[in-house]
C-alpha cells in the first residue's frame, strides 16, 4: 500500500505514512524540497496525489470533522489528554529519563474505549439487542466497536462525495458498484440493512444515525435504540413517518434524530 493514514483521537492530528519507494523521483524530490516546520504548506504534495489517494485525505478530514462535532469524542479527548498529562507528571517523578518511561507505564483502560467490543443481535421482526458478550437466538449478529462505527460513517461519506448526482447518494446499486472498486468499512451498514430489510433505507440513514449515536455518552446503546426507531417508523402505521420516508433525499434527518435523542434514556 502506497499510503497508510490515521487520526489521533486525542489530539485530532492526521498522520500520513507514505512509502516513498512507490513514487517516482519527481514526487520524492518535491517532498524533500518542503521545509520542515510549523505552518509548512504541503498543498503541492496533495496536488500530486492520485484520485484514490486524494479520497484517503477526504476520509481522514471526515474523521477530523467527527472530532470537532461529536460530543462523545470531545469527552474522550479531554479524558485521555488529562490521563496523559497526569501520567507524564507521575512518571517524571519516578524516572528522570523519559525514554525509559515505557518500561514503567501501565495500560490505561480509557485509551481502549474506542476499541471496546460490543455485540448486536437483531431480527427482521424489529427485535434488536445490545450485549457485551455474543448474543444467541437472533437472525443475524454483529461484533463491532465505536471505532468501527466511526469508520463506517467515514466510508459512507467517502462514497457520497464521489457521487455525481444527489440521487446516487441513496442508490444501493451505485453504492455496491463503488464498493467493488474501493475498500470500505461496511459491517455496520450490512447489519443495519438486514435489520431494516432495505439497502436503500440503510444507506439513507446510517450516516446520520451514527453521528447521532455519538451525541450520547454510550454510542453503542444509542445506535441500537435509534435503529429500532427507524424500523418502527418504516414499518408502522404512522402516516407522518410514511410521508417523510416517501420524500427524495436530502431529508431533514438531523431534526428527526435530534427529537429521538430527547426520547431515549
Amino acid at each position: 500500500m502506497r499510503i497508510r493514514s490515521h487520526l489521533d483521537p486525542t489530539l485530532f492530528v492526521v498522520f500520513w505514512h507514505i512509502d516513498a519507494r512507490e513514487y517516482d523521483e519527481e514526487f520524492r524530490r518535491l517532498v524533500r524540497s518542503q521545509t520542515r516546520g510549523k505552518g509548512t504548506d504541503v498543498g503541492r504534495i496533495f496536488d500530486a496525489l492520485r484520485e484514490r489517494e486524494s479520497r484517503i485525505w477526504a476520509h481522514e478530514r471526515y474523521h477530523f470533522w467527527q472530532g470537532l462535532r461529536l460530543p462523545f469524542l470531545h469527552l474522550y479527548a479531554m479524558q485521555t489528554m488529562r490521563t496523559v498529562i497526569v501520567g507524564a507528571g507521575t512518571l517524571a517523578k519516578l524516572v528522570e529519563d523519559w525514554r525509559k518511561w515505557a518500561d514503567h507505564a501501565l495500560a490505561v483502560a480509557l485509551f481502549a474505549r474506542l476499541d471496546s467490543p460490543f455485540h448486536l443481535g437483531a431480527n427482521r421482526s424489529g427485535q434488536i439487542a445490545l450485549g457485551s458478550t455474543p448474543l444467541a437466538g437472533y437472525e443475524f449478529t454483529l461484533k463491532s466497536s465505536p471505532k468501527e462505527m466511526l469508520e463506517c460513517a467515514a466510508s459512507i461519506f467517502d462514497y457520497q462525495t464521489s457521487c455525481k448526482a444527489v440521487r446516487e447518494m441513496s442508490d444501493p446499486v451505485s453504492f455496491r458498484k463503488w464498493c467493488k472498486r474501493n475498500p470500505a468499512y461496511l459491517r455496520i451498514f450490512d447489519f443495519l440493512k438486514d435489520f431494516l430489510s432495505s439497502d436503500r433505507l440503510a444507506l439513507r440513514t446510517v450516516l446520520p444515525l451514527i453521528n447521532a449515536a455519538f451525541h450520547t455518552s454510550y454510542p453503542e446503546r444509542a445506535f441500537a435504540e435509534l435503529a429500532a426507531r427507524i424500523w418502527g417508523g418504516s414499518t408502522g402505521p404512522n402516516p407522518q413517518a410514511a410521508a417523510f420516508l416517501a420524500q427524495s433525499e436530502p431529508c431533514r434527518w438531523h431534526e428527526v434524530f435530534q427529537q429521538w435523542l430527547t426520547e431515549i434514556e
